[in-house]
């Protein structure tokens, strides 16, 4: 009780016992009584702690006062104790220095204890859970890195992922849904997510708020519900770096401390003329050292009454036809001007300004002749890529006056270190975004499509050798963004070759035919995100698609992800803060999730509607799933009936037509293997036909397995069938329960050499005399026998 009580004193952590004796717990509880301690602060649980699974990386300090003495358990117990440890620092100390404990530290910290590090501070030994989770990663920029990428390299998360926690901060302060803010980013644990006039930092791994700091007015241009693109068009006005947070607003551009949100450093841009105020920020980016800024935003009401002002002083060659111009503009800002337009405005800087970030000191800069578009300046190999053009309402100005632009747009490529001039094109340049790929050095100019965003988006893309500027390939119908994984460009619904732009290929799982690789999603406003193994978006609710397996669409489901994309992958774990305050959607859960890979959790998708030709080779028929999803093995299950989306079609007929459909949770069967296929299934079905092949081809043979588990608490005996295969009994007397030994336990039948001329069809006929004289089926799974 005193350790307790001086930890509370000392410190302002929530704290856990797990004490699995009885008795002393509740003396525990007594004596917290005693001194009015609430439980929110304090919490004694009865539980053992070799039995309990607590939830990974939960804890930043574990103490465990008594060690078993077993090996065997004590090597348990050290596993479960690193698991709950928060990366980054989480410590745990172990009352004893005793041999044993050492030698097995020693043993597993390269292999199944990866960042730990341990040392003997007196009676006791101390475990250090070190650094980041190996294989995870950071997302750091709007786009996830200074390239433009907007990839994640994190390799941890990854389907079927499952609940690590909700809850947390609420969404009040944040901004608004349709104001299109900025992607949260994440940096060593912590994520960053920006409010009307602060920005605040929660703990990826447990969704505590750790610091929020007032930024007044830093979110205004994103305060906005009228479906205004946002920071689509106007990019992010902050950054996540490993030693400082930076913020800009106005004038300056701020550095927070990551740890606490206090300030650290002020950075202006430089002035133009002598005197003159410092400029506005319009762009922010970091690579290495280099602090890169956008001055000057085109847009400013100050500089259109600035215009007609100088215009009708003299200054001006023709100042007549000048200040009739800019009263002409000043009237269509006034009277047509739409927030689309403000944000189109917002969308390029007049300079690009290259500083040191550890000293504010300009490096060099440069001038553009039309505006440097935001989503078009990218970094990398040692260079920095920008597009110098005009904007849809610059042009939509030129437009109304009859005027035609005189300056073209250029791709320009500037030394990162020196700002010379390496290439330039003005060929065609179309794009409003590009994104480098570090791992080809390759430059991919696009657009940046969505439902809120700008009308001079356009389509088409085209990729460049970055270092010379040659162009690779170029396809007018592409569709942006580019999202770079690796060799493949990720697009809004399908994906190409980064080197050649050919589309990307699949062969279709159920016989290997080459298809175009597309993928699906239901009604959203966000941009798609990807990382090593997921794309996430709004599809309906929060969507995601199996990259690692090829495996579909699935939802995360009761959420809603925002109009900003935020189910970010970074860190090992999916973080899914709130950023929906005034949205009015009938969502269940308003809330902040955070998701990690686990295994066990159910994973439905919808494959899509790509149908191959026949035969079909290799299929799996999930009776009364919610969806489809793809087995280790590579075979498609589908499900029958459709319910959950769009799968490749296939010929079914069912007789009765409308059977007893069942679904059950997977985590109710006991078993290994298919568990998802056995939760589900049909009652009273008395025959399945399956189209496999057109009719007059050449007869197949096939591997058929039936799946089954019986769903009721029955006694066996109780419900026996007959099944044929193409009208050949395979089993006369077949009982699940007695068959499987218990309920809801899987059992699966197999069949070799049945041959199949156009259909497979499959009998189920009940004996009569049984208390339940319905047959029943969960999955029917065929692959073609190729010997």
């Amino acid at each position: 009780l005193a350790k307790l009580l001086a930890l509370l004193e000392q410190t302002s952590l929530r704290i856990m016992v797990l004490e699995g004796d009885i008795e002393k717990a509740t003396r525990l509880r007594q004596a917290l009584r005693e001194l009015a301690i609430s439980a929110d602060r304090l919490a004694i649980l009865t539980m053992n702690p070799l039995e309990v699974e607590l939830p990974p990386y939960l804890a930043s300090l574990i103490l465990v006062e008594d060690a078993p003495a077993d090996e065997t358990q004590l090597l348990a117990l050290l596993k479960k104790t690193y698991t709950s440890l928060r990366p980054y620092g989480g410590i745990a100390v172990w009352n004893t220095s005793s041999k044993p404990l050492a030698e097995i530290i020693e043993k597993l910290s390269a292999t199944e204890l990866p960042g730990a590090e341990w040392k003997r501070h007196g009676e006791a030994m101390l475990l250090t859970r070190v650094g980041a989770l190996p294989g995870s990663a950071n997302w750091t920029h709007e786009h996830a890195d200074a390239a433009n990428s907007r990839v994640s390299a994190d390799q941890l998360v990854k389907a079927p992922l499952g609940l690590l926690w909700f809850g947390g901060t609420s969404n009040e302060g944040i901004l608004p849904r349709h104001g299109h803010g900025p992607q949260p980013q994440v940096i060593d644990g912590r994520l960053f997510i920006e409010g009307v006039n602060m920005l605040r930092a929660i703990d990826i791994y447990t969704g505590r708020l750790l610091w929020e700091t007032s930024i007044p007015g830093v979110g205004k241009l994103y305060d906005n519900t009228a479906h205004q693109p946002g920071a689509n068009a106007i990019g992010t006005n902050y950054l996540a770096t490993p030693d400082g947070i930076y913020v800009v607003h106005e004038q300056r551009c701020v550095k927070l401390n990551p740890a606490t949100g206090k300030s650290m450093a002020e950075f202006r841009l430089p002035s133009v003329t002598k005197n003159a105020p410092a400029p506005r920020w319009g762009y922010i980016n970091i690579s290495g050292d280099y602090l890169i800024g956008g001055a000057d935003p085109l847009y400013d009401p100050t500089l259109i009454k600035a215009k007609s002002s100088i215009a009708s002083s003299g200054d001006d060659p023709d100042p007549v036809s000048s200040a009739v111009s800019a009263v002409k503009d000043l009237v269509d800002s006034k009277t047509k001007t739409t927030v689309k337009e403000e944000n189109d405005n917002y969308s390029s800087s007049k300079s690009i300004v290259v500083m040191n970030r550890q000293t504010g000191k300009v490096l060099w800069s440069v001038s553009a002749q039309n505006g440097f578009r935001h989503n078009s300046i990218c970094i990398g190999g040692g260079r920095l890529y920008c597009i110098d053009r005009l904007s849809g309402a610059q042009l939509s100005r030129f437009k109304r006056r009859g005027e035609t632009p005189t300056t073209p747009a250029r791709l320009l490529v500037l030394d990162l270190a020196t700002g010379k001039e390496l290439w330039s094109s003005t060929r065609e340049i179309f794009g409003t975004w590009l994104s480098y790929s570090v791992e080809y050095d390759v430059l991919v100019e696009a657009g940046r499509t969505a439902r809120d965003t700008l009308s001079d988006e356009a389509r088409g893309m085209r990729a460049y050798a970055a270092k010379t500027g040659q162009e690779l390939w170029y396809h007018k119908s592409y569709l942006g963004p580019a999202m770079l994984h690796h060799r493949t460009v990720l697009m809004t619904g399908n994906a190409c070759d980064l080197l050649t732009g050919k589309p990307k290929l699949r062969a279709h799982p159920f016989n290997d035919e080459p298809l175009e690789w597309v993928w699906t999603r239901n009604y959203g406003c966000n941009t798609p995100m990807a990382s090593e193994h997921l794309l996430t978006f709004r599809s309906g609710a929060a969507g995601y698609f199996d990259l690692l397996n090829d495996g579909g669409t699935g939802n995360f489901g009761g959420f809603r992800s925002s109009c900003t994309n935020n189910l970010v992958v970074a860190g090992g774990i999916l973080t899914a803060p709130d950023y929906t305050r005034s949205c009015t959607c009938s969502y269940q859960n308003q809330t902040s999730v955070a998701l990690v890979h686990m295994p066990e959790a159910e994973i439905w998708t919808s494959f899509g509607a790509q149908t191959p030709k026949l035969p079909i080779k290799k299929l799996g028929i999930n009776l009364g799933a919610p969806g489809d999803r793809k087995a280790s093995d590579g075979t498609l299950w589908i499900e029958y009936p459709s319910v959950g989306g769009l799968s490749p079609a296939v010929a079914i007929e069912t007789v009765p037509a409308k059977p007893q459909w069942f679904r059950g949770h997977s985590a109710e069967i006991d078993g290994e293997g298919l568990n998802w296929v056995a939760a589900s299934g049909v009652r009273g079905l008395q025959q399945l036909n399956v189209k496999l092949l057109t009719k007059g081809s050449k007869e197949q043979r096939y591997t058929v397995r039936l799946h089954f588990a019986e769903p009721e608490d029955i006694a066996p005996g109780e419900r026996v069938f007959a099944i044929k295969l193409q009208g050949k009994s395979v089993l006369a007397a077949f009982d699940v329960r007695e068959a499987a030994g218990s309920r809801k336990r899987p059992i699966v039948k197999e069949f070799r050499d049945v041959v199949v001329t156009e259909e497979l069809q499959i009998e189920l006929t009940p004996d009569a005399k049984c208390k339940l004289p319905e047959a029943i089926l969960s999955g029917v799974e065929v692959q073609v026998q190729e010997d």
